[in-house]
């Protein structure tokens, strides 16, 4: 059987992520919000589609465009990692003609830019 597509979750699959997304919201929290956060915090909201996740996590803390600015700001500091091997599958099924597809919970531009 030929395979036509294969569809992979961006986060933790592709990249390592979640260590690094964690560390840098705990960041965020403390240097601009004075909150600290566990992980039992970040546990409980973290998979929500991005903006979701950042209301329910920094509740009232900022409006949400200010706490995009923060995470924005210390973004360098904490890029995912590329998974050893997972861009020679991804070129190997593209020469093979199957089209790839990739989600994530994170907002477009974010994804974008990782991909790049």
């Amino acid at each position: 059987m030929k395979y036509k597509a294969v569809i992979f979750d961006f986060d933790d699959t592709l990249v390592e992520s979640r260590a690094l997304k964690w560390a840098q919201h705990k960041h965020v929290a403390k240097k601009f919000y004075n909150i600290h956060f566990t992980d039992d915090d970040i546990r409980e909201h973290y998979g929500k589609p991005f903006n979701q996740l950042l209301v329910d996590l920094y509740k009232d803390a900022d409006t949400l465009e200010n706490i995009h600015t923060a995470i924005e700001s210390v973004r360098e500091d904490f890029l995912k990692r590329v998974y050893d091997g997972a861009p020679e599958v991804l070129k190997m099924l593209l020469s093979k003609n199957i089209e790839v597809g990739v989600i994530s919970g994170t907002n477009k531009k974010f994804l974008l830019e990782d991909l790049s």
